[in-house]
């Protein structure tokens, strides 16, 4: 089993994922991804990827509401990865107020 899918059924979910990236490019990837991640948090939370890393795919998709609900939902947890914040792959939502606010309560330097 990989992260809560059967394994007979892992080759199906790439092969979704791979079709998405020809589609719609990282933008196709991202989403598709996100929809994994729900359909496995769905079926078993204990085997949900980590907030943070949903988190991050919602702010490279530019949805920024739900990639901070998802970064306050790893500090509540105490996610390790919340150390991560300051990540150059973060760099589109640097400018928010909601960053500067969750770095300031992981403790992070500003």
């Amino acid at each position: 089993m990989l992260i809560g899918i059967p394994a007979d059924s892992v080759a199906k979910e790439w092969a979704t994922i791979r079709q998405a990236y020809k589609n719609k490019g990282p933008q196709g990837y991202r989403e598709a991804l996100l929809a994994l991640a729900r359909k496995v948090a769905e079926k078993d939370p204990d085997t949900a990827p980590p907030m943070f890393a949903i988190g991050v795919l919602y702010a490279q998709a530019g949805d920024k509401d739900r990639a901070f609900e998802y970064f306050e939902r790893s500090l509540e947890q105490r996610e390790p990865d919340i150390l991560r914040l300051q990540d150059p792959i973060l760099g589109s939502i640097r400018s928010d107020p909601r960053f500067r606010d969750i770095v300031r309560r992981v403790g992070l330097p500003q």
